[in-house]
């Protein structure tokens, strides 16, 4: 479920949120003419293309134009203002550990690009929500692996036994969330999108991030955040 929130930065740091949505060279060019993936994503599921007739340039042109209004709306103040919105501070909290991790981890920059990619990921999932394009059982597949992941953070930590076998786990369950995730967005934004989405599953779901996470002072922030954030999802199904 989606929560309202009007914190407009974050209140552990007072880190602000505009360069999330500033223009990159990544989100530049007219992504409106871009032409749709002939080629299966490495994260996409198989489809059945059998029986699948031409689809008309004009059809195409009007899903392009619909895939560049996401892509927009990450950068502008209306995706800056749903952000706001809709994403609560224990959630914001969450991805600015996140970033603390992967900053020890990989490096500041590094870090900064994870938390710019993730934000804007979530801005164009908000636009498409917004605009009724997703439905609210769009992610009830989304919500399941939350879950398991989550849980097993929870539990393996709560036992301590966040061991080399449990990180295995969390990391497969992640690199099984980006297929998922992929499948939503796939109809509805452009490759760009896709490929922002696949380097950050690729990098919080790789084992390497997953056991440094495990071993890091801030790590158990991020599970008391996980074990709120299943609370309210539990409470809220």
């Amino acid at each position: 479920k989606m929560e309202q929130s009007t914190a407009p930065s974050n209140p552990e740091t007072g880190e602000k949120n505009e360069e999330i949505f500033e223009v990159d060279s990544d989100d530049s060019g007219d992504e409106a003419t871009e032409d749709s993936d002939k080629s299966e994503s490495p994260m996409q599921s198989p489809r059945n293309t059998e029986g699948t007739a031409p689809t008309p340039n004009k059809k195409k042109s009007w899903f392009n134009a619909k895939k560049a209004i996401a892509s927009k709306a990450s950068t502008s103040a209306f995706g800056k203002a749903l952000f706001q919105k809709f994403v609560d501070k224990d959630t914001m909290k969450l991805l600015d550990t996140l970033k603390a991790i992967a900053a020890d981890h990989s490096g500041k920059e590094h870090a900064m690009q994870l938390k710019k990619d993730i934000t804007k990921l979530a801005v164009k999932v908000l636009v498409l929500y917004d605009q009724k394009i997703l439905k609210p059982e769009s992610f009830s597949h989304l919500e399941f692996f939350f879950r398991r992941i989550s849980s097993t953070i929870k539990n393996a930590y709560q036992q301590k036994k966040m061991d080399e076998g449990v990180c295995k786990r969390v990391s497969d369950l992640i690199n099984e969330f980006g297929p998922a995730v992929h499948n939503v967005l796939q109809p509805h934004v452009t490759k760009k999108t896709l490929s922002r989405l696949q380097r950050t599953i690729e990098y919080v779901g790789s084992m390497e991030f997953v056991a440094f996470a495990s071993q890091h002072a801030l790590f158990k922030d991020v599970v008391m955040l996980l074990a709120t954030l299943l609370e309210r999802a539990n409470n809220n199904s």
